[in-house]
C-alpha cells in the first residue's frame, strides 16, 4: 500500500460514524457476501461474529483474519465443524452457507463477542481467499497495483472503460454506444474538471474516486477512479455505485 493510499485509508476510518442497532453495527447490504467476508478479513483477534439480516442470523468464530467454524445458522454437515484447510469439500460447504445467508439480504449488521475458552484454540481455519476460491469468486492479488485490483473487482459491472496513463488514453472497453459517451466526456469535459478540482479543492489528493450518478442518462453513472499516474474513466449502472465505492476502498 502506498503512503498516499495508507493516509487515505486512515482518513476514511477517522471519518466513519458507525450506526448501531441493538448493540450490532449496521453494515452495507448491497454486496452482503463481500461485506461479510471483509468483516472476517478485518478480524485479527479471536472473536465471535454474529451477522443478522432482516430474517436470519449466522454466528462464526474468527481469528487471524480466518474463519474457524460456523456455530449457528448452518446445516448439520457444517455446523460446529472446524474448517480444515485441506478439506476442500467442507470449505466449499461453509462458503455456500455464507453465500446463501447473504443472498437477498436487505439489511445487515454484525455484533462482536468474546470466544469461549473451549474454542480458544482455532488451529483449523481458512482464509477469505480460500472461501472466495471455493465459490469461484474473483480473488485479489495483494501485490497487484491498486488500479488492477479495482478493475478486477469491477469488471463484471463496467458498461465501458477508458484506461488512462498520465492522462493519455490507452485501452478502451465496452460497446460502441457506451464507449461513445465516455469519449465525449474525455474530449470535452475531463481536463476542465481536473483543472477545476485542482484549483478549488485544496484538500484533494489521490487516490480518489468521483461518481456522478445518472449524469450520462437516467440509470447510468459516470466514474473516475484516479490513482495518480494511472486512472480509469468508466460507466456503470447507477445501482452499482455501492459496489464501486466498496471496490475502490478495498483496492487501496
Amino acid at each position: 500500500m502506498t503512503h498516499a493510499a495508507f493516509a487515505a485509508r486512515l482518513a476514511a476510518l477517522a471519518s466513519e460514524t458507525p450506526e448501531f442497532v441493538d448493540g450490532a453495527r449496521v453494515l452495507d447490504p448491497s454486496e452482503a457476501l463481500t461485506t461479510i467476508l471483509d468483516e472476517i478479513d478485518s478480524t485479527v483477534l479471536a472473536a465471535r461474529l454474529t451477522f443478522r439480516t432482516d430474517t436470519d442470523h449466522l454466528t462464526v468464530l474468527v481469528t487471524g483474519r480466518r474463519l474457524h467454524k460456523i456455530t449457528s445458522g448452518a446445516p448439520d454437515g457444517v455446523l460446529d465443524r472446524p474448517l480444515d484447510p485441506d478439506d476442500r469439500a467442507l470449505t466449499v460447504a461453509a462458503a455456500q452457507v455464507l453465500e446463501a445467508f447473504a443472498t437477498n439480504a436487505t439489511t445487515l449488521r454484525v455484533a462482536h463477542g468474546p470466544v469461549a475458552a473451549q474454542d480458544a484454540n482455532m488451529s483449523d481455519r481458512v482464509s477469505v481467499g480460500q472461501l472466495n476460491a471455493a465459490l469461484g469468486r474473483v480473488v485479489d492479488d495483494p501485490n497487484a497495483p491498486p488500479v488492477e485490483r479495482f478493475v478486477n473487482r469491477m469488471n463484471d459491472s463496467f458498461l465501458a472503460t477508458i484506461r488512462l496513463t498520465n492522462r493519455v488514453s490507452k485501452d478502451m472497453t465496452g460497446n460502441n454506444a457506451d464507449l461513445a459517451q465516455l469519449k465525449i466526456v474525455l474530449s470535452t469535459q475531463l481536463s476542465g474538471f481536473l483543472k477545476t478540482r485542482a484549483e478549488a479543492c485544496a484538500s484533494h489528493s489521490d487516490p480518489s474516486l468521483t461518481l456522478f450518478a445518472d449524469v450520462l442518462e437516467q440509470g447510468t453513472t459516470l466514474g473516475l477512479a484516479d490513482f495518480g499516474e494511472d486512472a480509469i474513466l468508466f460507466s456503470v449502472p447507477t445501482g452499482q455505485i455501492g459496489l464501486a465505492q466498496h471496490s475502490f476502498y478495498r483496492a487501496n
